[in-house]
């Protein structure tokens, strides 16, 4: 995707210690990752976190994240994102406060 113009930029720093910038998702994009919010929702109603409730929250911050930094791998997420920072990450994303 060609760069476009970002009047606010926010930034987040990760496990690794670096600063991310999550830029704001244009509204095709968050089109494309309803579907993927909406399972991440159904599986974070379990009582128990589990693989495919982590798998679906890495999937959703490589998503996010990898539009700042093209060479950040899904595996890299895994460990520099803490659960702690996903819903932060995506409000960003979204150009809400968290």
């Amino acid at each position: 995707m060609e760069d476009r113009v970002t009047v606010q930029l926010r930034k987040v720093t990760l496990a690794d210690g670096k600063e991310y910038v999550v830029k704001p998702l244009s509204l095709l994009e968050i089109k494309k990752l309803i579907p993927e919010l909406r399972k991440l929702d159904e599986l974070k109603s379990k009582e128990n976190i589990d693989e495919a409730l982590l798998d679906q929250m890495a999937k959703i911050m490589h998503e996010i994240l990898k539009r700042t930094d093209d060479t950040l791998t899904y595996e890299k997420v895994y460990e520099i994102v803490d659960v702690s920072k996903v819903y932060e990450i995506i409000f960003m994303s979204m150009g809400r406060k968290f």
